[in-house]
């Protein structure tokens, strides 16, 4: 079966997907559609899906948990134009609207929409799963590569002046705190090691 979306083909064998069916094609889905910024791309997609399978194992979740976090991975930025206010809104809406071509029922795409507004900044997530995607989505905060990351996202935003990025950054560290204790057992250690090398930098500029 052959489906169109947005003016290009996808094909399936036909509507009874397994879910390992359903997320090969969001995945390609989201590697066709994904922006293509210097932070906020395909690769950054693949990063949080990732991730949460990292979540997912600590956490010991079953199948479909692990299902709706991956879809929730490859569609929470499909959508993203910078200083937009409504990125996550309009890939949920997105989502919502390719979802149901797949085969997803209600139940699944209403929790996948759900997943993609929890990422959206000054949003308290509220389940489990809202978490573990909010936690999967600045998983590299206390990975060693955040450093690396954090330049691309300057880039991407055009801040010239990085004693101002990196107070900025510096500020939204101090912040943060992650909401599972899968992310803190996983990651809070190099966190804060992290946050305290963003020290010293902004002090160095």
């Amino acid at each position: 079966m052959e489906i169109k979306h947005g003016g290009k083909n996808m094909n399936t064998k036909d509507m009874g997907l397994a879910p390992e069916e359903k997320i090969a094609l969001v995945q390609r889905y989201s590697a066709l559609y994904m922006p293509r910024l210097p932070y906020h791309n395909y690769d950054h997609a693949v990063d949080v899906a990732q991730a949460t399978e990292r979540l997912a194992d600590l956490e010991n979740l079953g199948t479909l948990q692990r299902f709706l976090l991956q879809t929730g991975a490859y569609f929470h930025d499909i959508i993203y134009e910078i200083n937009a206010k409504d990125n996550e809104e309009r890939s949920a809406l997105l989502a919502e609207d390719f979802l149901p071509i797949v085969g997803y029922d209600y139940e699944d795409i209403f929790q996948v929409s759900s997943l993609v507004m929890a990422t959206k900044i000054s949003t308290k997530p509220k389940s489990k799963l809202e978490k573990l995607m909010c936690d999967a989505d600045v998983d590299n905060l206390g990975r060693p590569d955040f450093f690396d990351k954090c330049e691309l996202l300057r880039q991407e935003r055009g801040v010239e002046d990085k004693k101002v990025w990196y107070t900025n950054a510096l500020k939204f560290l101090q912040g943060h705190q992650y909401y599972t204790e899968a992310a803190k057992d996983l990651r809070q250690k190099g966190f804060e090691e992290n946050m305290k090398n963003l020290q010293r930098l902004v002090y160095q500029l």
